[in-house]
């Protein structure tokens, strides 16, 4: 049996434990499942990402103007009903009209040439046909060089291939899209 001196520190011990597992339960109860996914939009017109994985179809390695090793991504995998957090970076030194990035999620069957050709004309909607816009599933705001923002969604409940792209004018034409694989 442990004297009252003694069980004093096991007591502070098992408390600060304790409060540590609660925090750490809310944290994650209020993050939930959510997988983010770090994109970055180049100069070059691409999404790149910093990380490759076997949820992420990526291709050759990017260059230009990033820091540290970045991939050209070309389609996302990810489970019907999975969470994502999509969090585009604009790295870009230019002037926002010159060079800003969007990502827009559509819905599946909707054709990214025709919707980025239709939208090009619409810069105060950020660059998206207003006529159009129910053809949208999800999409962060256009953003400028050094500036980032963020969606986060659930992945339809429908398996397939689900098309995403940078509205900007030209930049869907350059290679900016890619494939929300959903399995």
């Amino acid at each position: 049996m442990l004297s009252q001196h003694q069980q004093t520190p096991l007591k502070k011990v098992l408390l600060t434990v304790g409060l540590f597992l609660l925090s750490a339960t809310w944290v994650f109860a209020q993050n939930g499942d959510v997988r983010t996914i770090n994109i970055y939009g180049t100069n070059q017109m691409k999404y790149t990402v910093t990380q490759q994985s076997s949820k992420l179809e990526t291709g050759k390695q990017a260059k230009g103007n990033m820091e540290g090793d970045q991939w050209i991504l070309h389609a996302i995998h990810a489970k019907a009903g999975e969470k994502l957090k999509i969090v585009l970076h604009n790295n870009t030194n230019l002037p926002a009209s010159a060079m800003s990035h969007n990502w827009v999620l559509l819905k599946k069957g909707t054709s990214p040439k025709k919707f980025a050709n239709s939208s090009s004309g619409s810069k105060d909607n950020g660059y998206i046909n207003p006529d159009m816009e129910n053809k949208v599933l999800h999409k962060t705001d256009m953003v400028s060089g050094g500036n980032t923002d963020s969606v986060t969604f659930t992945v339809p409940e429908k398996k397939g291939k689900y098309d995403y792209l940078c509205t900007f004018p030209g930049h869907y034409l350059s290679g900016m899209k890619g494939q929300l694989i959903v399995e």
